[in-house]
């Protein structure tokens, strides 16, 4: 598997840990709220070994009340922030994480996004 897979498996899996059904880039268009959609930009640092990835994660949710998505966002955040991983004896570090509320126009929908760094170490 590639490394970009592996990493979006890895962060699919943490959010979905997290209670909500998470997407990449872009949710079914029949998706049952609360929901995460994430995507990533990527950059090569220096050499091949280290990369950073730039994950921002949009969590949606239809509802009179933010409760249930800052619930959500909170969880995502406690559960990527600081976090260390090793998948395959690589190193994978996730850090400063920023959470916003971006307000819709459709008042029923509430949107969190949170933002944070991947740094993903290869082995050699």
């Amino acid at each position: 598997m590639s490394r970009t897979l592996e990493i979006r498996t890895i962060l699919k899996g943490i959010i979905e840990e997290c209670g909500c059904k998470a997407y990449y880039e872009r949710a079914n268009k029949n998706t049952v709220y609360p929901y995460a959609v994430f995507e990533f930009e990527t950059t090569d640092i220096s050499d091949n070994v280290k990369r950073e990835i730039e994950v921002t994660i949009d969590i949606w949710d239809k509802s009179d009340d933010s409760l249930t998505v800052e619930t959500l966002a909170d969880e995502i955040i406690h559960s990527v922030n600081y976090k260390f991983l090793f998948p395959n004896g690589e190193s994978l570090r996730i850090y400063g994480v920023r959470k916003r509320s971006l307000p819709d126009e459709d008042v029923a929908l509430k949107r969190r996004q949170i933002e944070c760094s991947v740094i993903y170490f290869e082995k050699e």
